[in-house]
């Protein structure tokens, strides 16, 4: 029913304005009957989809979810079963793009390795939270980059890991990956080198959250690949943020810059 202005309804009988007002309810109920029905038909959808599970913890991390499918089933013509598929895959995939181009805003946010309980007791639990999320975050974008990246049986290892380290700093990145690596480590598949790397990098404390942050949909050679390139490239990060940072004593030993009035005054001082 279109929609009327109040003074179109001046010169209707109550019968007519009782009949206009039925025929709009019905419209509104019949509205959202089709988005009932179709909202089940996501459902059904899912239940025998085959998504990537970084597509499933994106979608899981979204609080409108299914309203945003049943938006974006609106914009197409057709409403088959495949489109909804299709819909869904889409929708979980913006939500990845979403996560990727964030503001670089946590890559200062340092690791928080102790327990709820810990954090609970200590007024943390803001900071505990966040830091959790941004593990998870973080291992959901090495699993987008790590298959993102692969192509032909092999790795672009290096473009794999800048679409990760930036926004979440060589801190987290080596605290997540060492605990993928971690829960891989009796897989032979898994070299010497990065068994070894992994006791540097501490454990997380709460081994139940851990487990979170676990990479299942990542092949364990890929994994591996990925691991040699961050450990590889920590020790040009750290010499980085030393150059960025220099440390106290450097500064101390850092000679002072002259201010204007001595400098003056030493400039005065051979033309007495």
């Amino acid at each position: 029913m279109e929609e009327k202005n109040i003074n179109e309804f001046e010169n209707m009988t109550k019968e007519e304005l009782n009949a206009a007002l039925y025929e709009k309810l019905s419209a509104e109920a019949l509205q959202h009957a089709y988005e009932y029905i179709v909202r089940e038909d996501i459902l059904i959808a899912l239940s025998d989809n085959d998504l990537s599970l970084a597509q499933v913890k994106a979608l899981l991390q979204n609080s409108c979810t299914l309203d945003d499918i049943y938006k974006d089933l609106e914009k197409q013509e057709t409403g088959h079963m495949q489109d909804i598929r299709d819909t869904v895959e889409e929708r979980a995939n913006i939500f990845i793009q979403q996560e990727q181009e964030k503001p670089i805003q946590f890559a200062s946010l340092p690791v928080y390795n102790q327990t709820y309980s810990y954090a609970k007791e200590h007024n943390e639990c803001d900071l505990c939270m966040k830091s959790h999320n941004e593990d998870v975050a973080c291992s959901n974008a090495i699993e987008t980059a790590i298959n993102k990246n692969y192509s032909g049986n092999s790795l672009d290892t290096n473009k794999a890991i800048q679409e990760v380290l930036p926004r979440f700093g060589m801190e987290r990145l080596n605290f997540v990956l060492a605990n993928m690596v971690r829960n891989l480590a009796w897989d032979g598949r898994i070299s010497a080198q990065n068994r070894e790397w992994v006791k540097s990098v501490p454990a997380p404390v709460d081994e139940e959250r851990s487990r979170k942050f676990v990479a299942f949909s990542v092949h364990p050679d890929l994994l591996n690949l990925f691991a040699d390139g961050v450990r590889k490239l920590e020790p040009e990060c750290k010499r980085e943020q030393t150059k960025a940072r220099p440390s106290i004593l450097a500064q101390l030993h850092q000679p002072k810059q002259p201010s204007k009035s001595t400098s003056v005054e030493k400039h005065k001082g051979p033309e007495r």
